[in-house]
């Protein structure tokens, strides 16, 4: 199995970051797609129109969000992997630490630390950015 770690500092603080990872407003806002992540144990987690789904395992506002991570167009026998984000104060807003395992090809492995950036962080980043 493979796995991923990112971090990453966003200009806000860490209830706002985590607003941002669970709100469905806020989803919205910064992605362009809907998402929705219930605050509930077991509960439902779903970003870009549906594209990933999973399950909550952890939900702690502020500090730390874990969930399964299954996307639609992985293949029908694929097992869900797991993220975990910790967020901790910094001196420049909200340390954010990504922990994504569980992935079946190193391949899949990068693409979605790629895709961590890209179509997550990046534009959360340049959501707050822009709300300054």
């Amino acid at each position: 199995m493979f796995s991923l770690k990112l971090s990453v500092t966003l200009p806000a603080d860490p209830d706002s970051v985590f607003r941002a990872l669970t709100n469905a407003k806020a989803i919205r806002a910064w992605s362009g797609q809907s998402g929705k992540v219930s605050a509930t144990i077991g509960g439902k987690f779903e970003y870009f129109d549906g594209w990933v789904t999973g399950r909550v395992l952890a939900y702690a506002p502020g500090k730390k969000l874990v969930h399964t991570w299954l996307p639609s167009d992985w293949p029908k026998d694929a097992q869900a992997t797991i993220v975990q984000v910790d967020l901790a104060r910094s001196d420049n807003g909200t340390k954010v630490t990504l922990r994504h395992k569980g992935f079946s090809s190193k391949r899949e492995c990068e693409k979605h630390k790629q895709g961590w950036q890209e179509f997550v962080f990046g534009p959360i980043k340049d959501h707050f950015d822009s709300h300054q």
